[in-house]
């Protein structure tokens, strides 16, 4: 299996940058990420009837478009 390399990092990396820098997140960029979140969620367990198990930060990546992807699928 080939994967593309996801530069931008996961979501953790991302919170974290933003801890760091002082500069935080505004509430509307917060808002943006969580609802993709769940509209992924939302068309695994639609389509695929699939459940993820391991969802969290780390396994959350960030496209160069700012969309997110979840990696990581060994216990679905």
């Amino acid at each position: 299996m080939v994967f593309p390399y996801l530069k931008n990092g996961s979501l953790l990396d991302l919170l974290m940058k933003a801890k760091t820098s002082h500069l935080g997140m505004t509430i509307e960029i917060s808002m943006y990420f969580c609802r993709q979140v769940v509209q992924l969620v939302s068309l695994l367990h639609k389509t695929e009837q699939l459940a993820h198990l391991d969802l969290k930060l780390e396994n959350i990546m960030i496209n160069d478009d700012l969309t997110l992807s979840l990696i990581d699928f060994g216990h679905s």
